[in-house]
């Protein structure tokens, strides 16, 4: 094995092989990689491409893998399996990082990545759907990737990302997703960032990265766009890049210098002029109430860089006037490189004036020799409000007031923490601390000994790696010195990167360093902070270090709970135990909150409760207390009865004892709603014929990912057969040891999902079974490619159909002619069906499949385009289905599965499943149509109209039917202006339908209007997500019907301003969704401070549009699968962000998007309402490209415009 490389701090680096996935036919994207970061070599990194099987040899690509593998996209994961084991046999990698040839890769951060525990690593896709993107790049260890090489059940074709995602947690891996690996080209790799790779960047995009990553610019300007103002970066390369937002382009200089330049992301192109003569002058300014940049015009005016705020100004004798239009005037003084009055400071800074050559992009945040920070800007260090918050909840439960922050930059950690009651001191080396955090710290070099004030805690976040090793003992030495308990610590680690970083180290090297201080980690609160952090880098880079014992003599906490009344036994316990133990023994005793307050017993402690109000939760509530305020190392827990112990780790001696490890992982799990011990193994009973047992496993599959839990499965035998063979399913023996059985027999997802798996959460027998119908896919959809893989099975139709469409008719007879409930579907509902069908697709071939064919025969025969197959058995059925594109069926679950697993469409199926209601099973993208009616509806969108070849395989081409829109009104009472809205309707003929929500609905007087108030309706409040649950309410009910291909989401003061064919015309000729959504980047800080608020939603998912959005019906779909309003519950006016961060989480594809709004307003701080119409606005509305106009209340004359009969 070779020699491997040592990190600065002598660890021996890990070995990695970057395995490339390329193309034959991609040699130019492979010479692309070659030119930019494969160039960039690491002695710990080999990199090797590869390709598929090809009849010739690559000529001059020694670094190019040719494997046994075909080389087409459909066979990726046959191509990746093969590069697995073709590494496994010729190189001793430690860690494998598999990414593409469109994929840019900084080598000098992959390292950082690595985390040992973890056995998958990769993009944020990891946690939203529990695999990576191939594109992005992921992590897997050489025994994981020996794993997968091994598993012969792994699929060779389809998305090669999650079949191997899945296969790796299937087989154990723990999976951690980094916002450092992106599957976009925005942002890609910088200095002023952490990323470590961009994907979909072509050959061009990959030099424009590397030009910008790796080289230095030679020009920089300021940039004043009608939307925007910001810094844009040229390079030699003849590639540009905005500061700001990583926005990025190509640039040419014509011959009269000026610069023109093209953007990657969008059409418009800008030109530059060649800079005047004389320049304008850029100060970075601190006032008393904002800081900025404040420009000087060499024509004597000024003026803020961020608002419209100036005037003009003035300069004599070293005295600068500043002439304000908007305010008072300043008068300052010159001082050094800038100006200074009492209330203003500014400081010049030659690297953002107008047009400049680039100094090192470190000029202006440059470390001096002893690792002095010496910025001038205010903003030159990250910040985590979220990090900064649970910082001080930590603090808060170990009972700190006093905290020194050492390297506060900007002092916005001291300040946060001063206004969460904490004595809070800041301390930067920065020499202009004092101007840059308004005189709240102050400055000391901390590379140098210094004393600084002794405090319950100290933190540091992103300084130690701004310090040269040299004085790294002195700063540390400083950070033990200032702190009597805690010390929160990020420090970045190998690999990381970033601007100023001179000294990485990894996490271990400070634990050694800290441990001969005195200092030991602590891993628990550790784990908390880093799962609060919304800023990737802390994941791996934050750490915890408390105080350790000054013996090594351990400590016990002695715990009893005890009610109030029993102060003699308190009284009796504590002599006892101090007479027997040391003093290093410590006591206490608990009672929930509500037993009674004791004012005279210091030792007890009150544990409030919330709504859980169970022994556990009064257990939890004491060892979370216990755990932040005492130091114990061991705890000895009980009752003052001497009797059972509380916990469940220990023997009946009168206590059960717990290392403070146990206590730690016991309130964790706590915390995420685990209850420990819990269930160690999940059983679902298979009852009913096949299609219910499949249903029964698929959602118990589902539990057992969701809990990590082995599944097995038994059989109840309710007059049917055992039917999972078929699939490699054995049931297994009905649990012998205490189990817990939770039986649901209905279909609807929503509550008896959460009841089952709430029950689980709170189940303490070793083994929960499970039993009912669970008839929705609603119930497995997270496991959906996983159950696919599982029921797979291999076509045969028993007729050749050429060039025909081949549809299943699933025709369910046998015993639901002995049930009266059962017996929905006669010969006049298939027969509406067929002629829906023959309406829907070109020369269907029908293959009836049924369990009483001799009937079929009789009533389906005669027509050439009938055909009624014999079935056996119940596999020869499926792999007729199997082979089917489209299906008609009965209410049968066997026929459901068949259409299912056929991922085929259209599917028609009758409204009800038995005759006393309606079904719940049947997903909205299916047509129903009535059991017992002879009106068809007019059909979905989609249409198949045949089928074409395409490389032997067929191909299904699809047309769409005729606009039909819905109109889903959210108001208070009644519409503002309901005739024009009757109009419009009526002027659709039937191409229109409504779905109204009110608030009120007993105050809507329009008998129309009344007509279409949808049945599920909600409590609404403004500014609250309850908007968005109404939304999703009107969006279901619109769902239902196929007919409908567009959803419009309008408010009681919204108006047509087009008339219906005119919108007609524009969704036929583009149907894409409408939003005008921007993300995190782009959206002002009031909404982007809204992303504080939300949980487990992803700062690149984060968007903000209008609340009135017009979506299609594939987006419509994601959305109501999403789900996920929890997250938006704190979240002031979720409706602004909710179904674009929907759409953006669930990967939906931006070319999808019109960003475009269809509903008009005009916001001024609010939305602007109108009631007189003058020429300009309604010049101003017919010019707009949407559909609709929002804030006309009834007293508007609207009605003498007639928008929507232009």
């Amino acid at each position: 094995m070779s020699t491997l490389p040592s990190s600065p701090s002598g660890a021996l680096l890990p070995k990695i092989l970057v395995g490339i996935c390329s193309c034959r036919a991609y040699p130019e994207k492979r010479a692309a990689v070659r030119e930019t970061w494969l160039a960039e070599a690491r002695p710990n990194i080999e990199c090797r491409f590869f390709v598929g099987r090809g009849e010739t040899a690559l000529p001059g690509e020694a670094d190019t893998i040719q494997l046994d593998a075909d080389d087409s996209y459909h066979w990726l994961p046959e191509k990746v399996i093969a590069f697995f084991k073709h590494a496994l046999a010729t190189s001793d990698f430690e860690w494998l990082f598999k990414c593409d040839d469109d994929t840019y890769v900084a080598l000098d951060r992959l390292t950082g990545l690595i985390d040992p525990a973890f056995q998958l690593i990769g993009s944020e896709y990891v946690q939203q759907r529990g695999s990576p993107s191939g594109g992005a790049g992921y992590f897997l260890p050489r025994d994981m990737v020996a794993k997968i090489a091994a598993d012969r059940t792994l699929p060779l074709t389809g998305a090669e990302d999650v079949i191997i995602g899945e296969a790796a947690v299937r087989l154990g891996a723990k999976a951690l997703g980094s916002a450092r690996l992106r599957m976009s080209a925005t942002p890609f790799p910088r200095p002023e960032n952490e990323v470590v790779t961009a994907h979909w960047c072509s050959p061009d995009r990959l030099r424009a990265v590397h030009a910008i990553y790796r080289t230095d610019p030679i020009r920089i300007t300021r940039y004043r766009h009608p939307y925007w103002h910001d810094d844009i970066l040229f390079y030699e390369s003849g590639h540009f890049v905005r500061r700001a937002t990583a926005c990025s382009g190509t640039w040419t200089t014509d011959t009269s210098g000026t610069r023109h330049l093209v953007w990657y992301d969008w059409e418009e192109q800008i030109q530059i002029p060649s800079p005047p003569a004389v320049r304008s002058r850029v100060f970075d300014a601190l006032h008393h109430h904002w800081s900025d940049m404040v420009v000087l015009h060499p024509d004597g005016t000024f003026q803020r860089a961020s608002t419209s705020c100036g005037g003009r100004w003035t300069e004599a004798d070293g005295v600068l006037l500043l002439n304000w239009a908007q305010w008072p005037s300043d008068t300052l003084k010159a001082e050094g490189d800038g100006y200074r009055s009492d209330s203003l400071v500014l400081k010049e800074a030659p690297s953002l004036s107008d047009d400049w050559p680039e100094r090192p992009l470190v000029s202006d945040e440059r470390i001096s020799r002893t690792g002095e920070w010496n910025g001038q800007c205010p903003d030159h260090g990250c910040y985590d409000f979220r990090l900064g918050n649970a910082i001080a909840e930590l603090l808060a439960r170990q009972g700190c007031r006093s905290v020194v922050d050492c390297g506060c930059g900007s002092g916005r950690y001291t300040s946060l923490l001063r206004v969460r009651g904490f004595e809070a001191m800041g301390f930067d080396g920065n020499l202009e601390t004092d101007v840059l955090s308004k005189g709240t710290c102050r400055s000391k070099n901390l590379s140098r000994p210094v004393e600084l004030p002794l405090s319950d805690a100290a933190i540091s976040l992103e300084v130690g790696e701004h310090i040269p090793a040299e004085y790294e003992d002195a700063f540390l030495d400083n950070l033990v010195g200032a702190t009597r308990s805690l010390l929160v610590l990020s420090w970045a680690v190998p690999g990381q990167g970033g601007r100023g970083h001179v000294n990485l180290r990894p996490n271990l090297h400070l634990e050694e360093q800290l441990k001969r201080r005195g200092m030991v980690r602590w891993h628990f609160a550790e784990h908390l902070l880093r799962e609060q952090c919304s800023i990737g880098w802390f994941r791996n880079s934050l750490m915890v270090y408390r105080r350790s014992p000054q013996s090594e003599d351990t400590t016990t906490l002695f715990a009893f709970e005890s009610h109030p009344d029993e102060r003699s036994k308190r009284e009796e316990i504590r002599r006892s135990i101090l007479s027997h133990s040391d003093d290093r023994a410590q006591i206490c005793f608990f009672a929930p909150e509500e037993s009674g307050r004791l004012m005279d017993e210091a030792d007890f402690i009150q544990v409030p409760l919330g709504e859980q109000r169970t022994p556990d939760a009064v257990l939890h509530g004491f060892l979370a207390q216990a755990v932040h305020s005492s130091d114990f190392s061991h705890l000895v827990i009980s009752t003052t009865e001497h009797g059972s112990p509380v916990g469940t780790n220990g023997s009946n001696d009168g206590g059960s004892r717990w290392s403070r490890e146990e206590v730690e992982q016991w309130v964790h799990r706590f915390n995420l709603g685990l209850k420990t011990p819990g269930p160690t193994h999940l059983t679902v009973g298979l009852a009913g014929g096949m299609g219910n047992q499949m249903f029964q496993y698929a959602y118990a599959l589902r539990l057992a990912r969701q809990f990590g839990l082995p599944l097995k499965t038994t059989f109840l035998p309710l007059g049917r057969a055992f039917a999972l063979r078929m699939f490699g399913i054995e049931p297994d023996a009905t649990p012998s040891s205490p189990f817990e059985k939770i039986e649901y027999w209905d279909s609807y997802p929503g509550p008896v999902g959460w009841t089952v798996a709430g029950r689980i959460r709170e189940s303490s027998t070793p083994e929960v079974l499970i039993a009912g119908y669970f008839q929705n896919e609603e119930y497995f959809l997270p496991v959906a490619d996983e159950i696919r893989r599982l029921f797979k099975i291999e076509p045969h139709l028993p007729i050749s159909c050429g060039e025909r469409l081949p549809v299943a008719i699933h025709v369910r007879r046998g015993d639901f002619l002995t049930v009266p409930q059962h017996q929905v579907c006669g010969m006049d509902y298939y027969r509406r069906a067929m002629e829906l069908m023959r309406n829907l697709v070109h020369a269907p071939q029908f293959i009836v499949v049924s369990d009483d064919p001799d009937w079929c025969s009789a009533e389906f025969g005669g027509a050439d385009d009938v055909f009624v197959c014999g079935i056996q058995n119940e596999a020869q059925a499926m792999a007729t289905f199997a082979g089917c594109r489209a299906f008609i069926l009965s209410n049968s679950t066997f026929g459901w599965w068949g259409a299912w697993l056929a991922n085929a469409a259209p599917v028609i199926a009758p409204d009800r499943f038995l005759n006393s209601r309606e079904w719940q099973a049947w997903p909205d993208r299916w047509i129903t149509i009535p059991a017992s009616l002879s009106s068809p509806p007019k059909g979905p969108v989609p249409v198949v109209v045949g089928a074409k070849s395409n490389g032997g395989k067929e191909a299904v081409v699809t047309e769409h039917l005729p606009i039909r829109l819905g109109l889903l009104f959210l108001t208070r009472q009644d519409l503002n202006h309901p005739q024009l809205w009757k109009q419009f309707i009526d002027s659709a003929d039937g191409e229109v339908a409504v779905f109204v929500h009110p608030k009120h609905p007993a105050e809507i007087r329009t008998p129309w209007l009344k007509e279409h108030v949808i049945r599920e309706l909600h409590p609404t409040n403004w500014g609250d997500a309850s908007l968005v649950r109404a939304m999703l309410a009107l969006l279901k009910e619109a769902f239902r019907d196929a007919t409908v291909t567009h959803f419009a989401l309008l408010s009681e003061s919204c108006i047509p301003i087009k008339a219906w064919h005119q919108i007609k015309t524009a969704l036929q000729s583009d149907p894409r969704s409408r939003i005008d959504e921007q993300t995190i980047d782009r959206m002002s800080g009031s909404h982007r401070g809204r992303f504080q608020s939300s949980s487990r939603v992803l700062s690149s998912s984060w968007r903000v549009h209008s609340q009135w959005v017009l979506l299609d019906r594939q987006a419509a779909s994601e959305i109501l699968l999403a789900g996920r309003l929890n997250d938006f519950g704190n979240v002031f006016a979720a409706d602004e962000h909710y179904f674009g961060t929907m759409l953006a989480s669930r990967g939906y594809p931006d070319d999808k998007l019109n960003r475009s709004s269809a509903i008009w307003i005009r916001w001024a701080g609010s939305p602007v309402s109108f009631e007189h119409l003058d020429e300009a606005l309604i010049e101003e509305l017919r010019r707009f490209p949407g559909f609709f106009a929002r804030k006309f209340p009834p007293q508007a004359d609207i009605q003498s415009v007639r928008f929507s009969e232009d």
